[in-house]
């Protein structure tokens, strides 16, 4: 796939490169949505944190630009389920460095 890809073939690629996806997985999702970070060259990035309730995975987002395409990508990878998006999928746990 060329870097050139819009973000519905992305998505679409790693969905069928994923044996048994479940886009109502919150973890499928945040594969996909790791996937597009490395991908797309981002500057966000997910980080693993200790937390009261144990291990938290904590989405740290450098730009307004970069939520956009990780909120675009978070929405087609649930099947356009207006219901999900970022914050659900991680609960919360996003820091906005912008």
């Amino acid at each position: 796939m060329n870097k050139k890809s819009s973000f519905d073939q992305f998505v679409q690629q790693r969905i069928l490169e994923k044996k048994n996806y479940n886009s109502h997985n919150y973890q499928d999702i945040k594969d996909i949505i790791k996937q597009g970070i490395h991908y797309y060259q981002l500057n966000s990035a997910e980080k693993l944190h200790d937390t009261e309730e144990g291990k938290k995975e904590v989405l740290y987002i450098h730009s307004m630009m970069e939520e956009n395409i990780l909120s675009k990508i978070a929405t087609l990878a649930s099947n356009n389920d207006g219901e999900i998006n970022i914050e659900a999928i991680y609960e919360g746990y996003i820091v906005r460095n912008y």
